[in-house]
C-alpha cells in the first residue's frame, strides 16, 4: 500500500492493518470508527477514506452508531458534544448541552429544558420543550415524559423515512410505565379517563371498569 488515497475501498480489516502500519500499531476499529488513544487516554480519530488524523479535537467516544459517532470533546470548552460522520469525520451536529443515549436509533441532546432528538444517521428528528426524558418502550415506539402536567407524548420513529411522528397530537395525558422493562403503561387523561395500554398486544383496558375497550384509541395506531 503506497498511498493513503488507496484506503477508501478497502475492507475494515484491511484499513485497520494499513492504519496500524502508518500510526504504530495502536489503531482500533469500533463499529467502523478508526481511532487511537493518546497518552492521556483521549481519542484521536482517523478519517477512514483518507487515512488522515483528525487534528481538530480530542474526544471520548460516547456511542458509535450506524453512520455517525457521538463524542464528548475533551479539549474545547465551547463545545461539549459533537456528532461526526463516521467515515469522513465531518461535523453534523455540536452542542454545549449533554447528549443522552436512548437506543441504537436515537440520542437526545438536552439543553435548557429542550430535548433535540437525533437519529443514528445524524439527522435532527425534532425538538421537544419541557422534557424530562425520552425512553424506548418497544421497537420504534417511544415515550417522551414532560415536566408539564398532562403533556406526555407517544412518539413513533419511522426507520425507512428516518422521521419521527407524534402519535398523541393535541391529547393531554400523563403516561407512566408500569415496569422498567415491560410494555404496559398507565395512561391518565386530563379529561378523567384512566387506562392501561400494552404496546405488545395493543389492548386498552379501562382501569375503572377493568374491561378491555376495543373501540378506544388513545393515540394514532401504527
Amino acid at each position: 500500500m503506497n498511498s493513503k488515497k488507496e484506503i477508501k475501498n478497502l475492507s475494515n480489516k484491511e484499513k485497520l492493518d494499513m492504519l496500524n502500519m502508518l500510526y504504530g500499531g495502536n489503531v482500533m476499529c469500533t463499529n467502523g470508527l478508526f481511532h487511537l488513544l493518546d497518552d492521556k487516554h483521549n481519542e484521536v480519530y482517523i478519517n477512514s477514506n483518507t487515512a488522515e488524523l483528525d487534528r481538530r479535537g480530542l474526544y471520548k467516544t460516547f456511542v458509535v452508531m450506524d453512520k455517525v459517532v457521538v463524542s464528548k470533546v475533551t479539549n474545547n470548552d465551547k463545545v461539549n458534544f459533537v456528532i461526526l460522520d463516521k467515515d469522513t469525520l465531518e461535523c453534523v451536529y455540536k452542542t454545549k448541552g449533554n447528549i443522552f443515549y436512548i437506543n441504537d436509533y436515537m440520542v437526545c441532546d438536552k439543553k435548557d429544558n429542550v430535548c433535540t432528538l437525533i437519529s443514528h444517521t445524524g439527522k435532527i428528528l425534532g425538538k421537544i420543550d419541557n422534557i424530562k426524558a425520552v425512553s424506548n418502550i418497544k421497537g420504534s415506539m417511544y415515550i417522551a415524559s414532560s415536566t408539564v402536567m398532562y403533556n406526555d407524548r407517544v412518539l413513533y420513529y419511522n426507520k425507512h423515512k428516518d422521521e419521527l411522528e407524534d402519535l398523541t397530537f393535541d391529547k393531554n395525558y400523563l403516561i407512566h410505565r408500569l415496569d422498567k422493562h415491560g410494555t404496559e403503561v398507565e395512561v391518565i387523561s386530563m379529561e378523567g379517563g384512566k387506562y392501561i395500554y400494552d404496546f405488545e398486544t395493543h389492548l386498552v383496558k379501562n382501569k375503572f371498569t377493568g374491561k378491555v375497550e376495543k373501540d378506544t384509541n388513545l393515540w394514532k395506531v401504527i
